[in-house]
């Protein structure tokens, strides 16, 4: 979704390169683990952040709670925690919606939850996300945040997502349109 040229139309990259472009300005998750009140992995995601499991083939239990107030708990096969410029990759494939990129939300996505009423739901995107990760899961899950590597959460540990302050600003043909990319791509 964010290669805008195809190899078909390579010309359009001259067009770009002599300054014929849009920009467009998209914001990061900024991911913190902490254990024991101490921070033990951070990272930054353009698309996603996705809880899963390591090896097990358990479910995960967690507690969900949104600027301090409790959304739910679950026991799921993990959770998608995305952008709206992730919300075409793996949360789309989870049965999430997809948001338009000028969106400043959140969409979160569980994962093959164990309750039939466990829904994708789209929040602020300024919202805290804290993932408490319950003591009482048989093997600590893992985190990767757009699919790169993976960092195993210690059973008790805290996931907290926020907006990262740093924003990305991509650049498009002037002849881009979000809705023509959907349509081919989908």
């Amino acid at each position: 979704f964010l290669a805008d040229i195809q190899p078909q139309h390579l010309s359009h990259l001259v067009d770009v390169l002599q300054g014929n472009y849009t920009k467009e300005e998209r914001f990061l998750l900024n991911v913190v683990v902490k254990h024991e009140n101490t921070i033990i992995y951070q990272s930054m995601a353009l698309n996603d952040m996705v809880l899963h499991k390591s090896k097990a083939v358990n479910m995960i239990e967690f507690d969900t709670t949104i600027n301090d107030k409790p959304l739910c708990n679950q026991r799921a096969d993990g959770l998608v925690v995305a952008t709206p410029t992730g919300s075409t990759a793996y949360a789309l494939s989870g049965g999430g919606p997809i948001i338009h990129p000028s969106q400043d939300v959140l969409v979160i996505v569980p994962m093959l939850p164990h309750k039939l009423s466990s829904r994708p739901i789209v929040i602020d995107g300024r919202a805290q996300l804290d993932i408490h990760v319950s003591e009482h899961n048989l093997e600590s899950p893992s985190i990767s945040c757009d699919g790169q590597e993976s960092f195993t959460v210690p059973l008790g540990a805290h996931i907290i997502i926020t907006e990262a302050k740093q924003k990305i600003q991509l650049i498009h043909p002037e002849s881009y349109d979000y809705f023509e990319t959907l349509r081919q791509k989908l």
